[in-house]
Protein backbone atom coordinates (compact mmCIF):
# COMPACT_ATOMS: atom_id res chain seq x y z
CA UNK A 1 0.00 0.00 0.00
CA UNK A 2 1.52 3.20 -1.13
CA UNK A 3 1.90 6.04 1.51
CA UNK A 4 0.42 9.44 0.65
CA UNK A 5 2.89 12.03 -0.45
CA UNK A 6 3.29 15.26 1.80
CA UNK A 7 2.85 18.45 -0.10
CA UNK A 8 5.30 21.30 0.50
CA UNK A 9 3.97 24.41 2.47
CA UNK A 10 3.78 27.42 0.17
CA UNK A 11 6.08 30.37 0.92
CA UNK A 12 4.58 32.87 3.38
CA UNK A 13 2.14 30.34 4.90
CA UNK A 14 1.83 30.53 8.71
CA UNK A 15 3.22 27.77 10.93
CA UNK A 16 0.00 27.67 12.94
CA UNK A 17 -3.50 28.84 12.24
CA UNK A 18 -3.89 32.51 11.29
CA UNK A 19 -3.29 34.94 8.49
CA UNK A 20 0.12 34.94 6.82
CA UNK A 21 2.42 37.94 7.74
CA UNK A 22 4.30 39.64 5.00
CA UNK A 23 8.07 39.53 5.75
CA UNK A 24 8.36 43.30 5.13
CA UNK A 25 5.72 44.07 7.77
CA UNK A 26 7.46 41.75 10.21
CA UNK A 27 10.78 43.49 9.60
CA UNK A 28 9.14 46.92 10.09
CA UNK A 29 7.74 45.84 13.45
CA UNK A 30 11.17 44.71 14.56
CA UNK A 31 12.67 48.06 13.55
CA UNK A 32 9.95 49.98 15.48
CA UNK A 33 10.63 47.91 18.61
CA UNK A 34 14.34 48.60 18.33
CA UNK A 35 13.76 52.37 17.81
CA UNK A 36 11.45 52.48 20.85
CA UNK A 37 14.08 50.74 22.94
CA UNK A 38 16.73 53.20 21.82
CA UNK A 39 14.46 56.14 22.79
CA UNK A 40 13.88 54.68 26.23
CA UNK A 41 17.60 54.18 26.65
CA UNK A 42 18.29 57.79 25.65
CA UNK A 43 15.68 59.06 28.13
CA UNK A 44 17.20 56.98 30.91
CA UNK A 45 20.69 58.27 30.09
CA UNK A 46 19.47 61.88 29.96
CA UNK A 47 17.67 61.46 33.30
CA UNK A 48 20.81 59.98 34.85
CA UNK A 49 22.84 62.89 33.49
CA UNK A 50 20.43 65.50 34.87
CA UNK A 51 20.39 63.78 38.26
CA UNK A 52 24.19 63.62 38.28
CA UNK A 53 24.39 67.33 37.35
CA UNK A 54 21.93 68.36 40.07
CA UNK A 55 23.69 66.19 42.61
CA UNK A 56 27.04 67.67 41.67
CA UNK A 57 25.69 71.22 41.87
CA UNK A 58 24.18 70.57 45.32
CA UNK A 59 27.44 69.06 46.48
CA UNK A 60 29.30 72.17 45.33
CA UNK A 61 26.76 74.55 46.91
CA UNK A 62 27.04 72.69 50.22
CA UNK A 63 30.82 72.55 50.14
CA UNK A 64 32.88 74.40 52.82
CA UNK A 65 33.88 77.35 50.55
CA UNK A 66 30.19 78.25 50.12
CA UNK A 67 29.25 78.23 53.79
CA UNK A 68 28.52 81.37 55.81
CA UNK A 69 31.86 82.71 57.01
CA UNK A 70 30.94 86.32 57.84
CA UNK A 71 27.76 87.78 59.39
CA UNK A 72 27.56 91.58 59.34
CA UNK A 73 24.82 93.25 61.39
CA UNK A 74 24.33 96.94 60.59
CA UNK A 75 22.26 99.54 62.45
CA UNK A 76 21.69 97.54 65.65
CA UNK A 77 22.52 98.87 69.09
CA UNK A 78 19.97 96.95 71.20
CA UNK A 79 20.10 93.61 69.35
CA UNK A 80 23.31 91.58 69.46
CA UNK A 81 24.91 89.76 66.55
CA UNK A 82 24.51 86.53 68.51
CA UNK A 83 20.74 87.05 68.75
CA UNK A 84 20.53 87.86 65.03
CA UNK A 85 22.48 84.70 64.16
CA UNK A 86 20.23 82.61 66.40
CA UNK A 87 17.07 84.04 64.87
CA UNK A 88 18.45 83.59 61.36
CA UNK A 89 19.55 80.03 62.01
CA UNK A 90 23.12 80.82 60.98
CA UNK A 91 25.85 78.63 62.43
CA UNK A 92 29.47 77.83 61.65
CA UNK A 93 28.53 75.22 59.03
CA UNK A 94 25.40 76.79 57.47
CA UNK A 95 25.45 76.68 53.64
CA UNK A 96 24.68 79.97 51.91
CA UNK A 97 22.22 78.24 49.58
CA UNK A 98 20.06 77.09 52.51
CA UNK A 99 19.38 80.64 53.75
CA UNK A 100 15.98 82.18 53.02
CA UNK A 101 16.34 85.98 53.35
CA UNK A 102 12.58 86.64 53.43
CA UNK A 103 12.00 84.10 56.17
CA UNK A 104 14.90 85.50 58.21
CA UNK A 105 13.51 89.04 57.87
CA UNK A 106 10.11 87.91 59.17
CA UNK A 107 11.78 86.20 62.12
CA UNK A 108 13.83 89.29 62.99
CA UNK A 109 10.78 91.58 62.71
CA UNK A 110 9.29 89.73 65.69
CA UNK A 111 12.00 91.07 67.99
CA UNK A 112 10.64 94.04 69.98
CA UNK A 113 13.48 96.44 69.15
CA UNK A 114 13.48 95.76 65.39
CA UNK A 115 11.23 97.87 63.20
CA UNK A 116 12.49 96.33 59.93
CA UNK A 117 15.33 94.14 58.69
CA UNK A 118 16.82 93.51 55.25
CA UNK A 119 18.92 90.38 54.71
CA UNK A 120 21.32 90.07 51.77
CA UNK A 121 23.63 87.25 50.68
CA UNK A 122 27.00 88.14 49.21
CA UNK A 123 28.63 85.09 47.66
CA UNK A 124 30.68 83.14 48.43
CA UNK A 125 30.27 83.45 52.21
CA UNK A 126 29.03 86.79 53.60
CA UNK A 127 25.57 87.68 54.93
CA UNK A 128 24.60 91.26 55.81
CA UNK A 129 21.62 92.21 57.96
CA UNK A 130 20.56 95.86 57.83
CA UNK A 131 18.39 96.70 60.83
CA UNK A 132 16.20 99.72 61.59
CA UNK A 133 15.51 99.82 65.32
CA UNK A 134 12.58 101.38 67.13
CA UNK A 135 13.14 104.43 69.34
CA UNK A 136 11.96 104.64 72.94
CA UNK A 137 9.95 107.82 73.56
CA UNK A 138 8.54 107.15 77.03
CA UNK A 139 8.35 104.72 79.91
CA UNK A 140 5.48 103.43 82.02
CA UNK A 141 5.26 101.48 85.24
CA UNK A 142 3.90 97.95 85.08
CA UNK A 143 1.61 96.33 87.62
CA UNK A 144 4.51 94.37 89.13
CA UNK A 145 6.50 97.55 89.76
CA UNK A 146 8.90 97.21 86.84
CA UNK A 147 9.43 99.92 84.22
CA UNK A 148 8.84 99.41 80.49
CA UNK A 149 10.29 101.32 77.56
CA UNK A 150 7.73 102.21 74.88
CA UNK A 151 8.03 103.42 71.31
CA UNK A 152 5.55 105.82 69.71
CA UNK A 153 3.24 102.96 68.64
CA UNK A 154 2.96 101.57 72.19
CA UNK A 155 5.29 98.62 71.55
CA UNK A 156 6.99 97.46 74.77
CA UNK A 157 10.68 97.38 73.90
CA UNK A 158 12.25 96.34 77.17
CA UNK A 159 11.52 95.98 80.89
CA UNK A 160 13.73 96.81 83.87
CA UNK A 161 13.37 97.14 87.62
CA UNK A 162 14.47 100.79 87.73
CA UNK A 163 13.43 103.84 85.74
CA UNK A 164 15.05 104.45 82.40
CA UNK A 165 17.11 107.65 82.64
CA UNK A 166 16.23 110.45 80.23
CA UNK A 167 12.77 109.12 79.33
CA UNK A 168 9.52 110.92 80.14
CA UNK A 169 7.10 108.89 82.25
CA UNK A 170 3.49 108.15 81.27
CA UNK A 171 1.00 108.27 84.13
CA UNK A 172 -2.57 107.01 83.91
CA UNK A 173 -2.34 105.41 80.45
CA UNK A 174 -2.50 101.78 81.51
CA UNK A 175 -0.06 99.11 82.61
CA UNK A 176 2.44 97.72 80.08
CA UNK A 177 3.08 94.01 79.59
CA UNK A 178 6.12 92.03 78.55
CA UNK A 179 8.44 93.04 75.68
CA UNK A 180 6.79 92.68 72.30
CA UNK A 181 3.28 93.49 73.55
CA UNK A 182 1.34 96.64 72.72
CA UNK A 183 0.02 99.24 75.16
CA UNK A 184 -2.69 100.59 72.89
CA UNK A 185 -4.28 102.70 75.67
CA UNK A 186 -1.21 104.95 75.69
CA UNK A 187 -1.53 106.22 72.10
CA UNK A 188 -2.43 109.79 73.04
CA UNK A 189 0.24 110.08 75.71
CA UNK A 190 2.90 108.63 73.42
CA UNK A 191 2.02 111.09 70.67
CA UNK A 192 2.58 113.92 73.15
CA UNK A 193 5.82 112.36 74.43
CA UNK A 194 7.16 111.93 70.90
CA UNK A 195 6.36 115.58 70.10
CA UNK A 196 8.38 117.03 72.97
CA UNK A 197 11.27 119.02 71.44
CA UNK A 198 14.75 117.78 72.24
CA UNK A 199 15.63 120.91 74.20
CA UNK A 200 12.56 120.45 76.45
CA UNK A 201 13.05 116.78 77.28
CA UNK A 202 15.25 117.38 80.35
CA UNK A 203 12.51 119.59 81.83
CA UNK A 204 9.50 117.33 81.12
CA UNK A 205 9.14 114.65 83.78
CA UNK A 206 5.69 113.18 83.15
CA UNK A 207 2.85 113.02 80.64
CA UNK A 208 -0.40 112.55 82.58
CA UNK A 209 -3.89 111.57 81.55
CA UNK A 210 -6.26 114.15 83.03
CA UNK A 211 -10.06 113.79 83.43
CA UNK A 212 -12.20 114.16 80.33
CA UNK A 213 -9.57 112.96 77.88
CA UNK A 214 -7.28 115.88 78.65
CA UNK A 215 -3.48 115.61 78.76
CA UNK A 216 -1.14 117.38 81.18
CA UNK A 217 2.61 117.67 81.56
CA UNK A 218 4.58 117.79 84.77
CA UNK A 219 7.74 119.88 84.49
CA UNK A 220 10.71 120.06 86.77
CA UNK A 221 10.06 122.58 89.57
CA UNK A 222 6.49 121.30 90.05
CA UNK A 223 5.09 123.27 87.13
CA UNK A 224 1.98 121.77 85.54
CA UNK A 225 1.16 122.26 81.87
CA UNK A 226 -2.44 121.83 80.75
CA UNK A 227 -2.53 120.76 77.09
CA UNK A 228 -6.24 120.04 76.91
CA UNK A 229 -7.23 117.41 74.33
CA UNK A 230 -4.30 115.76 72.49
CA UNK A 231 -4.74 117.91 69.36
CA UNK A 232 -2.45 120.53 67.81
CA UNK A 233 0.31 118.94 69.87
CA UNK A 234 3.19 120.40 67.88
CA UNK A 235 1.77 123.92 68.09
CA UNK A 236 1.37 123.52 71.84
CA UNK A 237 4.95 122.29 72.20
CA UNK A 238 6.20 125.23 70.18
CA UNK A 239 4.28 127.62 72.44
CA UNK A 240 5.72 125.90 75.52
CA UNK A 241 9.27 126.23 74.18
CA UNK A 242 8.74 129.95 73.55
CA UNK A 243 7.31 130.57 77.00
CA UNK A 244 10.07 128.70 78.82
CA UNK A 245 12.70 130.58 76.82
CA UNK A 246 11.21 134.08 77.13
CA UNK A 247 9.11 134.19 80.31
CA UNK A 248 10.44 133.89 83.83
CA UNK A 249 9.06 130.80 85.54
CA UNK A 250 9.54 132.05 89.09
CA UNK A 251 6.38 131.30 91.04
CA UNK A 252 4.59 129.71 88.05
CA UNK A 253 2.33 126.81 89.01
CA UNK A 254 0.25 126.18 85.89
CA UNK A 255 0.77 126.88 82.20
CA UNK A 256 -2.41 126.59 80.15
CA UNK A 257 -1.82 125.74 76.49
CA UNK A 258 -5.29 124.55 75.54
CA UNK A 259 -5.28 127.42 73.02
CA UNK A 260 -1.66 127.49 71.86
CA UNK A 261 -1.97 130.96 70.34
CA UNK A 262 -3.14 132.39 73.68
CA UNK A 263 -1.26 130.65 76.52
CA UNK A 264 -1.86 131.69 80.12
CA UNK A 265 0.15 131.45 83.34
CA UNK A 266 -0.98 130.94 86.91
CA UNK A 267 1.50 132.03 89.56
CA UNK A 268 1.49 131.35 93.25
Amino acid sequence: RQAPTRQARPSGAPVGPGIPIDPRIKQRRIELRRASGRRRLRLILVGMGVAATIGGALAVLHSPPLRVRHLEVLGASHVSTTEVARRAGIGARTPMVDLNPSRIELSLDRLPWISSAVVKRHWPGTVTVEIVERSAVAQARAANGSWAELDVTGEVLDVARARWPGLVTLVGFGSPGRPGTLLSAATAGLEVAASIPEQLRPQVLEVLRAPGGQTDLQLAGRVSVSLGPPTDVRAKMSALSTMLAQVGMRGVQVINLEVPDAPTLTRS
